[in-house]
């Protein structure tokens, strides 16, 4: 039944929504030719990308970073040199498995054992193309993989002895995934050989410039993050550490901090935590002299987070107050003006609505509760037979409301509470629901309507009276947008571009009493909702 009654209320809105897309068809055409042109030029702006940062690195940065590198490859020849294969199925002269992710142009093979068995995976596409040429000098590269760190789906688990990265984790997409899938390739006791750039240790004005400079660098950089805690990341995941170590290397001013060094897959659970335990002890005098070096990039966020739960509670008593203030001073006058034709309408609905309430007897009062009642206007406009609860979170309202109770014998009940939460007021309670102007400035919208639609009745009536989303001007909403963060903080967190009519409707509230227009308000709040919704 309610499919039938959606597609019947459906069938009926064509027109509208026909008349609505042709009158707003900028605000429909712009986001559609933006995605159709995303979708159209994704790949040959992400190939250009690639070709121009394989030209950029190979014409412009490799010789510095071969440069900064040279002192680590050579440890890391050494290193390997005298690494035995260590796979349960190998033998005593079995060569050794490599994998390097990020080989880039194959800086590195140079480096490596003659013997050994070096697997390359690479993501850039014009890269592979040159390790692939680079197969015919070097035999034991015997596969290059067009792939990412973060997958490694052709590489078996357990089936690597060693894997290098250099100048590679700070561009992964996903640097956590692409360490666990180091982990699961390496067999125990395998090795991850890395020479990495990360986020400044020392320094708090290099960790702010990395912050700073890294969405610039990150375009130009092919993904490159400046500020990532790539040593602590690896130690996350369960590394022996041992032979690893931060330092200052000799590279631009951004990138200087670094971790290099390898690190071993470890074989028992006892042992890491024997390790971890020894090391942190260690480290005690270590991390005593980074906290006093550091104790400004401490301090500053300790001060502000105190500050923040010691000035919290005033400074929100502070803007509940000067809300109240400047509603009943300079917006009442207007905020009545603009509902005074829909209070009048509703009080003649609510005059001729009865209560459905089952265990009424001689009491036939209609059970109504207001939302966000504010000063309590609306009062007047009640059936003097009816019995009213008002909810309210300011509590300079509240007090108002308290001292209108001595004269509107009708108001039973005052809650300071919020919409999204009627714990106080029981299931099927209420004939009607009052909201002017409150939707609009509640946190959540959507469980404010699911709680509006428990405390109804079957038949009870949700009266609403609200500004939403413009639906007929582009230029009204998209000033809508600009004006939403700057008008939430000086009207108590109101919002001017909620789809309040159609979130209504999306609960399975009856909408037939309901409509939309343009209302006598300020220019910015002119597309209003109202009516009354009926719970099915």
């Amino acid at each position: 039944m309610t499919a039938e009654i959606n597609f019947a209320r459906l069938l009926r809105q064509l027109p509208e929504l026909r008349t609505a897309l042709v009158e707003n068809r900028k605000m429909v055409l712009v986001p559609a030719a933006a995605i159709v042109g995303y979708l159209v030029l994704r790949d040959p702006a992400k190939n250009a990308l690639h070709r121009f940062f394989a030209h950029f690195y190979s014409d412009w940065l490799l010789e510095d970073v071969n440069l900064v590198l040279q002192p680590f490859r050579e440890f890391l020849g050494d290193q390997l040199a005298s690494q035995k294969a260590q796979s349960p199925h190998s033998h005593d002269n079995e060569p050794l498995s490599i994998l390097e992710i990020g080989m880039g142009p194959g800086s590195s093979l140079d480096f490596y054992p003659k013997d050994s068995r070096i697997v390359a995976v690479e993501p850039n596409p014009y890269f592979v193309d040159r390790l692939l040429k680079l197969q015919e000098s070097h035999p034991n590269l015997v596969k290059v993989i067009h792939g990412s760190a973060e997958d490694l789906r052709d590489i078996p688990s357990e089936s690597i002895d060693a894997v290098v990265s250099t100048l590679v984790l700070c561009s992964v997409s996903d640097l956590d995934k692409s360490i666990k899938e180091v982990k699961r390739v390496l067999v125990k006791g395998g090795r991850f050989y890395f020479f990495e750039h990360q986020a400044c240790p020392k320094s708090w004005r290099r960790y702010l410039l990395q912050i700073v400079a890294n969405p610039l660098w990150r375009i130009v950089f092919d993904g490159c993050n400046l500020h990532r805690q790539i040593h602590r990341q690896i130690e996350a995941n369960g590394f022996e550490m041992d032979h690893a170590k931060l330092n200052a290397g000799a590279s631009w001013y951004v990138c200087q901090a670094g971790t290099e060094g390898y690190v071993v897959k470890r074989r028992t659970l006892m042992m890491a935590v024997e390790v971890n335990f020894a090391r942190f002890l260690q480290q005690l005098p270590a991390i005593r002299t980074s906290v006093i070096e550091n104790r400004r990039m401490i301090l500053i966020p300790t001060a502000a987070v105190f500050g923040y739960l010691v000035l919290r509670d005033p400074v929100k008593d502070g803007l509940d107050r000067f809300f109240a203030y400047i509603y009943n001073t300079y917006l009442l006058k207007d905020v009545n003006l603009a509902l005074r034709a829909y209070r009048e309408h509703m009080r003649e609905e609510l005059a001729s609505q009865e209560t459905l309430d089952p265990h009424s007897h001689n009491d036939e009062s209609l059970r109504i509760l207001e939302i966000g009642m504010g000063p309590g206007v609306n009062l007047d406009f009640y059936p003097a037979n009816s019995r009213v609860i008002g909810v309210e979170p300011n509590p300079y309202f509240v007090d108002q409301l308290i001292q209108l109770q001595k004269s509107h014998r009708n108001f039973v009940k005052v809650i300071r509470g919020f919409a999204e939460d009627l714990r106080d007021i029981s299931t099927e309670s209420v004939d009607a629901v009052v909201a002017t102007l409150v939707l609009c400035s509640v946190k959540d919208l959507d469980k404010s309507l699911k709680e509006v639609k428990r405390v109804l009745v079957k038949g009870g009536r949700f009266y609403f009276f609200e500004h939403q989303a413009c639906q007929v001007s582009w230029k009204r909403y998209l000033l809508q947008i600009i004006a939403n963060p700057f008008w939430k903080i000086v009207f108590d967190g109101c919002n001017l571009n909620r789809q309040t009519h159609r979130q209504i409707e999306a609960n399975g509230f009856e909408m037939s009493h309901t409509k939309q227009s343009v209302g006598h308000m300020w220019y910015i709040l002119r597309s209003t909702t109202e009516g009354y919704a009926v719970k099915e």
